[in-house]
């Protein structure tokens, strides 16, 4: 019996010994492999995590920046349609119809007559209506002009017959002894009218309210 017990008693402190020389060390790696892989997947997953966000960053910054550049150019381009708009606008309504309403007025024969009245007028009251000579648009009648201009004009321009001439409307008056051309024509007031209506006009009309 005390053999039995005496060989039980080595295989339990062979056991022993086996455990605590290779199993209890290969646990102990084993636990320390396990850790390190788990300290290692942590890691794995903040980069995955931090590269994930840095992408999402990137992302919504470029995004950003994309939307900002399409606003930009969208902006520009109403701007810029804007501003062709109010050119073609001011160019083939505003200029050609206002253009139109000088020649229609500038071309009725008691305006030009008048228009010939009070240049004449301001001549004779500075002493310059001497030596002077009218002209008119060659699509009137001299003879009607003639009979709507007052006395003084028609004193002031007995020896100075009036000529027709190529502009479309109102009328010019030389003197010329001293090279020099007074006229209130079609063109002449329309540059006229332009330049004193411009501002008020855009800001009437043209608001910018881009």
């Amino acid at each position: 019996m005390e053999i039995v017990d005496s060989g039980k008693d080595k295989v339990k402190k062979i056991c022993d010994a086996l455990k605590k020389q290779t199993l209890d060390p290969a646990k102990q790696e084993a636990k320390t492999i396990i850790d390190n892989a788990l300290k290692e997947a942590e890691k794995i997953v903040k980069r995955a995590k931090d590269e994930v966000k840095e992408l999402y960053e990137e992302h919504k910054k470029k995004l950003q920046q994309e939307k900002k550049a399409f606003n930009s150019s969208l902006h520009l381009a109403s701007v810029q349609t804007l501003q062709v708009l109010r050119q073609e606008l001011e160019d083939n309504f505003f200029n050609k119809k206002i253009a139109t309403l000088f020649k229609e007025a500038t071309t009725k024969e008691d305006v030009v007559s008048e228009f010939i009245n009070v240049i004449v007028k301001i001549l004779a009251d500075q002493g310059l209506d001497v030596n002077l000579q009218v002209m008119i648009p060659k699509s009137l009648s001299k003879e009607h002009i003639v009979e709507k201009l007052t006395k003084q004009v028609l004193g002031s321009l007995k020896d100075h017959p009036i000529v027709l001439s190529d502009i479309a409307g109102g009328a010019k008056v030389k003197l010329k002894d001293k090279n020099l051309v007074l006229e209130i024509t079609d063109e002449s007031l329309r540059v006229l009218f332009e330049k004193f209506i411009r501002d008020d006009f855009r800001a009437t009309l043209f608001v910018n309210k881009a």
